[in-house]
């Protein structure tokens, strides 16, 4: 499966910098409003702490991280829902990805302008929000219209559940409530188109801080109450600083580390993001580990052995047999697959066995 993550901001929030960082390309980022008009598309991977240690005790001739596609899509001005700005264009690119990732400026820079004349996050983000809540509400009306139409000429008891169920949620984001906090429902098909709106797309910020929010005690604070505020919203957040982030691309482990001491970083923001991606979206890591490759694969929560073979190759799910499986804690203690094996640790699971977050696996099977 592919993931697919839209960054979303105001104009001049910072977005297609980060962009740059995330797929270490080079799109034009300039002090202007709307500088990014189609959107820009590029890859980049997860970084997860256990395969840097598989990596390191196994040398293999390649690793593989997961990869996630990034989306720089248009700024977004008031009204975006009415098409104001570059809006129909905003929403239909944001419609398409699996996850959004807002990004909130709180940096104070003279040099670049913000479209709204001063610096403040939460009023970004609730540009942001009720524009995607504006467009989301005009999306379930139009559905309700056609199934009142619809239930005037031939009711039956699926379209009028439906039809009711399409007026709570209606109710609901008018009061300015995201359509993923609307309770679930045993609704097969509603849940489908639920889960096609704006606002049920799992989210996190990305707040774009300066080298001040790190260093100043003044700034320091504010920033923290900036992310206690976010804390509400039950939203990831990811402080990120853009000259910070620029310096860690190109430099060695140790210059790295160095870096995280300085500023009291546990991580980059890069690294913080990619994890947080997959928790958003419900999914977990396995491994693949041998002296050709140590890989990372992403699957959804609850995937048994015989689906998760399909990630690495159909043919594998096809001839599976059986998968020889021990978890990354135990794998590093003993140090390979033979010692964890004659500690007791690696076993055989079945086609069925439902994968956890961290199993190395080696999957047995025959090709016809």
């Amino acid at each position: 499966m592919s993931i697919e993550v839209g960054l979303v901001g105001l104009p001049n929030a910072g977005k297609s910098r980060i962009f740059n960082i995330f797929t270490r390309q080079n799109v034009p980022a300039e002090n202007f409003p709307f500088c990014t008009i189609d959107p820009n598309v590029g890859v980049t991977t997860v970084d997860d702490p256990r395969l840097e240690q598989l990596a390191s005790l196994i040398q293999p001739k390649n690793v593989r991280k997961i990869s996630v596609n990034l989306i720089d899509i248009a700024g977004l001005v008031r009204g975006a829902h009415q098409g104001e700005g570059l809006g129909n264009q905003f929403l239909h690119h944001i419609r398409t990805v699996d996850a959004i990732a807002f990004v909130l400026r709180a940096f104070e820079d003279p040099s670049v302008s913000h479209v709204l004349g001063d610096v403040n996050p939460m009023r970004d983000y609730d540009i942001l929000m009720t524009e995607l809540l504006y467009a989301d509400l005009a999306s379930v009306q139009g559905s309700l219209e056609k199934v009142k139409k619809k239930n005037k000429v031939a009711r039956s008891k699926e379209d009028l559940e439906f039809q009711r169920l399409l007026e709570s949620l209606e109710s609901w984001i008018a009061q300015e409530k995201p359509a993923r906090t609307f309770e679930k429902t045993v609704n097969t098909e509603f849940e489908v188109y639920r889960m096609n709106l704006l606002t049920n797309k799992p989210a996190f910020l990305i707040i774009n801080i300066s080298e001040a929010e790190l260093e100043v005690e003044s700034e320091v604070s504010k920033l923290e109450k900036i992310i206690l505020m976010f804390a509400e919203e039950q939203i990831p957040v990811v402080p990120f600083c853009v000259p910070i982030e620029e310096m860690l691309l190109n430099v060695s482990k140790e210059e790295r580390e160095d870096i995280y001491r300085q500023y009291n970083l546990p991580m980059s923001g890069v690294e913080l993001s990619g994890l947080i991606i997959l928790k958003i979206l419900n999914l977990i890591t396995f491994f693949t580990a041998g002296e050709e490759e140590v890989a990372a694969w992403a699957i959804k929560e609850g995937t048994t052995a015989k689906k998760a073979a399909e990630k690495i190759h159909s043919d594998i799910a096809q001839g599976f047999v059986k998968a020889e499986v021990v978890s990354f804690e135990d794998f590093i203690s003993a140090g390979s697959f033979a010692k964890a094996r004659a500690q007791g640790n690696l076993r055989l699971e079945g086609r069925d066995y439902v994968v956890k977050d961290g199993d190395i696996i080696h999957f047995r099977f025959n090709v016809a």
